[in-house]
């Protein structure tokens, strides 16, 4: 797999690959032939995948130029990429690129990407991976100024590392292009409250079609990069999740509870699950299940603290694989005391509720339970989170194991 930096050196194309125009207080005489007369400057709030490019957006070159750029970035096909992070709207920290066939300049918060094969595939395969949470996941993680002060994304040490896979299969490479041109297109006037305004289409409308778009383009990259079920849910829970927490702690998702209610069936197998936690038990489960013997399985049941919703209490269970959860469940699992009680005498230390309360995360591990309480969060339910806890778990379980105190494990 190569970067991005080895698509465009190849052709000697690096000197045409770099930032726009930049601005000076000091007025500047472009030279003559330096830049052609037809070049134009973009706006920068109307580069985006949602926003085509069109004359609205133009405006003439400022003569106060301190440095011109390089005019080869400003020609024919090329992939622009803004080099701040965007912050406003939803989802924040998006990072925002498109594909340019006009000539015209750009300043330099914009970067100008030329492959060494001119062809509008390949531009278009590069540009679905500038908008799949991958390039977003792998960006965030490696760029030194995203998440410390003013988010972005520098050139040559960041964006041009970014690993390139273009597909070898001519179907995977279509519907890729496929969805590129699809989201591209797709630029709905927006329905307002307006007598005089009949057409449009509702914003929420506009926002569920782009996010379904945006869901198919990312599952076409994750089979590109040949992603496995692990890597894609770690992707997705954190562009998904911990990104919007990042953001807006207090209003986004990430922190409201994944339970609002009881339950009404608070218990069953990994074939009767619950909506929302419900992907946190199958991920554990099936985290677990690989060292367990081969004629049991996990049962869960899921407890709440009284008058409130604050925590979360679930416990996972070793029975027959034959045992139905209705007769093997207990008569208390309606009970939040007596998980804390079952808690508290599986652990080397005490536990009491306040520290559950004050730390918001106890797990533990006994012959016959798994038991682990946290907040009720979003983000602390999440599939990334299940394998975190399963293997945290199983540390617990063998170190049991090894001081002779248990034994559950194959």
């Amino acid at each position: 797999m190569k970067n991005l930096l080895i698509w465009i050196m190849a052709a000697g194309l690096l000197s045409g690959c770099a930032q726009g125009i930049y601005r000076s207080e000091i007025p500047r005489q472009l030279e003559d032939g330096t830049i052609v007369v037809d070049v134009v400057e973009i706006k920068i709030n109307t580069l985006g995948k949602d926003i085509l490019l069109d004359k609205d957006g133009y405006q003439s070159i400022s003569k106060k130029v301190k440095d011109r750029g390089i005019e080869i970035a400003y020609k024919g096909q090329r992939i622009l990429v803004k080099r701040g992070i965007e912050q406003k709207g939803v989802p924040k920290g998006r990072i925002v690129a498109t594909m340019a066939c006009k000539d015209f300049a750009f300043r330099n918060s914009v970067y100008g990407i030329k492959l060494q094969n001119d062809t509008e595939w390949e531009y278009k395969c590069i540009l679905g991976i500038l908008w799949s949470s991958l390039a977003k996941y792998y960006l965030l993680l490696t760029s030194y100024d995203w998440g410390v002060w003013h988010d972005e994304i520098r050139f040559k040490d960041e964006l041009l590392e970014l690993p390139i896979c273009l597909p070898k299969k001519e179907a995977l490479g279509s519907c890729i292009v496929r969805i590129v041109d699809k989201l591209q297109a797709y630029d709905p006037v927006v329905k307002v409250e307006d007598m005089f305004q009949t057409e449009g289409v509702p914003l929420e409308e506009i926002e569920t079609k782009r996010r379904e778009l945006e869901l198919q383009l990312d599952n076409a990259i994750f089979e590109l990069y040949a992603l496995g079920e692990a890597e894609i849910d770690l992707i997705r829970d954190m562009c998904d999740t911990n990104l919007a927490y990042y953001y807006s702690p207090d209003k986004s998702t990430a922190c409201k509870p994944i339970l609002s209610a009881p339950l009404k069936k608070n218990y069953g197998t990994i074939k009767q699950l619950p909506d929302g936690i419900g992907g946190y038990l199958k991920t554990f489960i099936k985290s677990w299940s690989p060292y367990l013997d081969k004629d049991t399985q996990l049962h869960w049941c899921i407890h709440l603290p009284p008058k409130t919703d604050s925590m979360i209490a679930i416990v996972f269970s070793i029975h027959p694989k034959n045992a139905k959860p209705e007769d093997a469940e207990t008569a208390d699992r309606d009970s939040w005391d007596s998980v804390l009680e079952r808690m508290d005498s599986s652990m080397t230390h005490h536990c009491g509720s306040s520290r559950i309360y004050i730390e918001g995360l106890v797990q533990a591990v006994t012959k016959e339970e798994i038991l682990i309480i946290k907040r009720n969060e979003n983000r602390l339910w999440t599939k990334s989170m299940a394998r975190e806890d399963a293997e945290a778990t199983l540390v617990r379980a063998m170190n049991r194991i090894s001081a002779g105190e248990m034994n559950v494990c194959k």
